[in-house]
């Protein structure tokens, strides 16, 4: 079996149509998993598999979120007699 490979904040932001900044920001805000490798610079490293399934609970997140904000904008209708 293939051992998962780390990819960085850049790799994950061309998966992602994302910048490697804005990939950082959401680690340290803790939306998406990362690692901290050893060593003086300690860089940030991802596993794509672990970030897909963030970004999925993320995405269905803000799904659910836009279909609250929609619902409580629509009308509600009169009831009709039986």
């Amino acid at each position: 079996m293939d051992q998962e490979r780390y990819i960085t904040a850049r790799e994950v932001g061309e998966q992602l149509g994302l910048s490697a900044e804005t990939i950082l920001r959401h680690y340290r805000d803790g939306l998406i998993p990362g690692r901290r490798l050893p060593g003086k610079i300690r860089p940030v490293r991802f596993l794509w598999s672990e970030v897909e399934a963030a970004w999925s609970v993320l995405a269905e997140r803000a799904a659910e979120e836009a279909r609250a904000e929609w619902a409580g904008r629509l009308p509600r209708l009169p009831r009709r007699a039986a």
